[in-house]
């Protein structure tokens, strides 16, 4: 029962309540002089929140009750007052006996260990809270997934939170590098995009080489601008025309062709180079929706890898081996069938162009950047249903995991190819067929291979 030292020591000129010092005798932190949710009375919770008429509900709660969360104190003025914010002025006979009701409800599973462990999710995987009891104050802006005991609540909240935490802080340097990236490809595009505007007034240049080449009899060297009628026009309006006095009127009209030329020359490589630019975002988008997704440092690794072979990254030598690569993620469908999904844009080409048969099912994300689905079908026509759980897996693994309604296509295998040239991850399909679904983590867990 004695103190043998502590973290942060508490002398008397720091607390009067409780002191921490090596060789005192331990005693508990003071207790607040509130109400145990386990073995409260009616009559005292209900004199309790008439002391604080303007608190909200919740906060009253928190303050009447001992060793409950925020969380649990929201759930249960949700319960109150069906999804309404209430304060306790505004309580009625029938709120507050609905309060109580619930509150001995939640008591009498406490007491019975029937209580229904949830952790919540944000739909996106984020964590975001947890209770020992059911919560429906969120309706269907959180996922919620059920546990058996308080232990394996914390040890899964904890240990998935802290997973995510580790790899975002190990991959940080990356997704600076892949956004600093996309806003100069971004510039670069805005840049290429303003100049073919201007290249849209090329004709302008040829018509006015033409009226000066027709008109060079009127026209003399020293001359600013000149005004000459348009013979293209029906009615023959006047056009002023701007010229170089340094130049003879030959010399201003070839210098209107040249000027022509070059802008439409210009306007088929600017549409070339923005193409090129918008398909570059597209694989970079890919790359940095992976890097959401990565779990591990493998494939941290691998990405790293193939920003290099692309020549975006520095190839390093490192004299540690990188991790081993891998596999693809593996689900088994409701009907039995295998169903693969690739970690990265390399993975992706390699499980749809080699891996996967002509009769196998390939699934993506329509227009959205995510990863190959591939359902292994051993030459026979799949399920309604195993299809709907694919798609579900294409959606959730994609960048479009928070929305709802995903499209997603779907084709065989033999239907799928690579352009010559094309980036990882990169393909072209035909004789799709597009299914709306919305992702969901429940059906992802219990699909999941372990």
């Amino acid at each position: 029962g004695k103190v043998i030292d502590s973290i942060k020591r508490v002398g008397e000129d720091m607390s009067s309540v409780r002191l921490v010092l090596p060789g005192i005798t331990y005693a508990l932190p003071p207790r607040d002089n509130r109400l145990s949710l386990l073995s409260f009375s009616s009559e005292i919770f209900v004199l309790e929140l008439t002391k604080l008429p303007n608190l909200e509900l919740s906060k009253a709660i928190m303050k009447i009750l001992e060793g409950i969360s925020p969380i649990f104190a929201r759930e249960a003025a949700f319960f109150t007052a069906r999804g309404k914010e209430i304060s306790v002025s505004d309580l009625s006979e029938n709120h507050k006996d609905r309060l109580v009701f619930y509150l001995k409800e939640i008591s009498k599973a406490l007491l019975q260990n029937d209580n229904k462990y949830t952790i919540l999710m944000e739909k996106d995987g984020t964590f975001k809270d947890f209770c020992f009891t059911e919560i429906n104050q969120y309706g269907n802006l959180m996922i919620t997934k059920r546990v058996n005991s308080a232990c394996e609540l914390l040890d899964y909240y904890y240990s998935e939170r802290d997973l995510k935490i580790r790899m975002k802080q190990r991959s940080q340097d990356l997704f600076r590098f892949i956004i600093n990236l996309t806003e100069r490809i971004s510039k670069r595009i805005a840049v290429q995009k303003q100049e073919l505007v201007e290249c849209s007034n090329r004709d302008i240049l040829k018509l006015n080489g033409d009226l000066i080449s027709a008109n060079i009899f009127k026209l003399e060297k020293g001359m600013d601008t000149v005004s000459l009628e348009n013979f293209y026009d029906e009615n023959f309006t006047t056009i002023e025309i701007p010229l170089n006095s340094r130049l003879t009127p030959s010399q201003n009209a070839q210098k209107y062709y040249s000027d022509y030329k070059k802008a439409d020359i210009a306007e088929k490589k600017l549409t070339d180079l923005i193409t090129k630019g918008e398909e570059e975002l597209v694989y970079i988008d890919s790359i940095f929706d992976a890097l959401t997704r990565a779990t591990t440092e493998a494939e941290i690794s691998e990405l790293r890898l193939e920003l290099s072979e692309q020549g975006y990254l520095r190839a390093v030598r490192s004299k540690v081996k990188p991790p081993k690569a891998l596999p693809p993620i593996k689900f088994i469908s409701s009907d039995g069938y295998t169903i693969l999904v690739g970690r990265n844009n390399k993975q992706n080409d390699e499980l749809t162009l080699k891996t996967a048969q002509k009769q196998d099912i390939w699934l993506h994300t329509h227009n959205i950047t995510g990863s190959h689905v591939i359902i292994i079908t051993n030459g026979e026509i799949p399920t309604d249903k195993t299809i709907e759980e694919a798609c579900v897996i294409a959606a959730f693994h994609s960048k479009a995991k928070s929305s709802a309604q995903v499209p997603v296509d779907y084709t065989l295998v033999k239907n799928v190819k690579k352009p010559n040239g094309a980036k990882p991850g990169m393909v072209i399909f035909v004789n799709n067929k597009t299914a709306f679904v919305t992702p969901d983590t429940e059906i992802i867990e219990k699909l999941k291979v372990k």
